[in-house]
């Protein structure tokens, strides 16, 4: 493979150049204004530094090497999602950048500059077709759109520190993908999943250690104890959320043909059983949904048969023990609250009633990512509510109308293709799709960076342009392998009509 990460006659060293004076600029600018921004410009005076170490230790990495290309500043960002302290709206606003908001904010640099070192190469240009696909693409036309947000933002650092992080996502996933095209998919894919398996592993390993402070007890509920690991801080329904996701990763890889760089049949099967009992161990009742969601679209893929089948033992199970059933669901996936409660979704609908007028005061272009809601929130006494837990509510006021026909566009899209990939043998996309799609309706999950934005990116990715044509690839693209997006090696170029999936 030719060395796709070496400057060319000096090139990317006139670039570097150019970027240092623009980011002397941007210290000019920054100690003009003072206040926090001085730590702001002391961080960024670094930069032109550490790009001679960072272009040097670029010039020796091979085409099959690449780790500071895709490894590290995926794991960066993966570490600068973890939380090590939970703070309220006014913490937040007075102060964004504490010692852990450092921490921070300074690993997503990094893989942002790593990003942009990587985009200004030369680049792998797929054959007969764009490198990208259109749902990346319109979700890229998205964070540009959120950035109109901090015009009218109340707290316009943090709204471009929340706009940083989504477009360090976007440059890192899509630096990877400029920088070795399909083949970056496997190597992002294995990075997320292991990262995925060890948050769940280190969930556990709270529970073991420290079970007085990551276990708590609901009230009323039929399972007495709930996992809320503390070291980090993740939620419980965060917690549900990985869980889903790992059972589905793993029951998707498991189900599809071996590969050599995923784990063998006996961890796969260990995995998604962790998946399972995490999920039930967080109590999270929308990845209860999802979970019955992703099941059912196995179960067509698989065939008709295994599907009747599935209803007609359900049937009877409910003929015969009907009530009992439904009176041990209904108090599971109540979790000890009153049936009004659960009608308010937690609260939830209140908090999305606090949210309106705040995006009336700005309904095309919103009030900023993360900071419009919490502006409701603070104003109606929920100041120790770290977000508004709806994706949708979170885009129209953050986002305005713009970003969120753009974000709904390219999800309805991503489902489209990705039930079509799943026809041809891989259903790994469509079930991540699923995961996110009924997450997002109560809990926060692809309008701003967190590791459920990964997840999105790597699997809209793997969806070409081709893959929606019916009769074949779209104009100008060639039906192999490598214009497919998704370079697996267990993977095989077969009709559109035709599936893999065992009947």
């Amino acid at each position: 493979m030719m060395d796709i990460t070496a400057p060319r006659g000096g090139r990317l060293r006139y670039r570097s150049v150019a970027v240092a004076g623009v980011l002397v600029a941007v210290v000019g600018v920054a100690v003009g204004v003072g206040g926090k921004m001085l730590f702001v410009a002391v961080a960024v005076v670094l930069l032109p530094f550490t790009s001679l170490l960072i272009d040097n230790a670029l010039r020796g990495v091979r085409g099959r090497a690449g780790i500071l290309t895709i490894e590290v500043p995926l794991v960066l960002l993966l570490f600068s999602d973890t939380t090590f302290r939970v703070r309220t709206t006014e913490q937040l606003s007075n102060n964004p950048f504490d010692t852990a908001g450092i921490i921070r904010a300074a690993a997503q640099a990094v893989a942002m500059f790593l990003a942009l070192v990587a985009l200004m190469s030369p680049g792998e240009r797929e054959r007969g077709g764009r490198p990208t696909t259109r749902p990346f693409r319109i979700y890229c036309a998205y964070a540009v759109a959120a950035t109109a947000g901090i015009a009218t933002s109340a707290f316009p650092i943090l709204t471009a520190y929340r706009v940083f992080e989504l477009i360090a996502a976007i440059a890192v996933i899509g630096a990877a993908l400029h920088s070795y095209g399909s083949a970056a998919l496997p190597r992002i894919e294995r990075t997320l999943y292991w990262w995925l398996a060890l948050t769940v592993i280190v969930c556990w390993v709270n529970a073991v250690i420290a079970p007085h402070s990551a276990i708590i007890h609901p009230r009323n509920s039929p399972i007495p104890w709930q996992l809320q690991p503390v070291f980090p801080v993740i939620p419980a329904n965060t917690v549900g959320f990985l869980g889903v996701c790992l059972a589905f990763w793993s029951g998707a890889r498991l189900l599809a043909p071996r590969r050599s760089d995923f784990p063998g049949p006996r961890v796969l099967k260990a995995f998604t059983a962790l998946g399972v009992i995490t999920l039930v161990a967080a109590q999270y009742r929308t990845g209860y949904v999802a979970l019955a969601a992703g099941t059912v679209v196995v179960l067509a893929l698989r065939g008709r048969k295994i599907l009747v089948t599935a209803a007609v033992i359900a049937g009877i199970v409910l003929a015969m023990w009907g009530p009992r059933v439904t009176t041990a669901a209904e108090s599971i996936a109540l979790r000890g609250a009153k049936t009004n409660e659960l009608g308010q979704l937690n609260g939830r609908v209140n908090w999305w009633s606090l949210a309106l007028p705040v995006w009336h005061t700005s309904p095309i272009i919103g009030r900023g990512v993360l900071t419009g809601t919490r502006l409701a929130l603070q104003s109606g006494g929920f100041g120790d509510t770290n977000t508004i837990h709806s994706t949708w509510v979170e885009t129209v006021v953050g986002t305005g109308i713009v970003g969120t026909a753009l974000l709904s566009l390219a999800l309805l899209v991503a489902m489209r293709r990705g039930w079509r990939l799943a026809r041809r043998g891989d259903v790994v996309p469509l079930l991540l799709l699923i995961a996110i799609t009924v997450r997002s309706i109560t809990g926060n999950t692809i309008e701003s960076y967190r590791i459920a934005t990964l997840f999105f990116l790597w699997a809209i990715l793997c969806l070409t342009d081709w893959i929606s044509a019916r009769d074949g690839p779209a104009r100008g693209a060639r039906p192999t392998l490598q214009a497919d997006g998704f370079n697996h090696a267990s993977t095989t170029l077969m009709d559109p009509h035709e599936t893999r999936w065992s009947k």
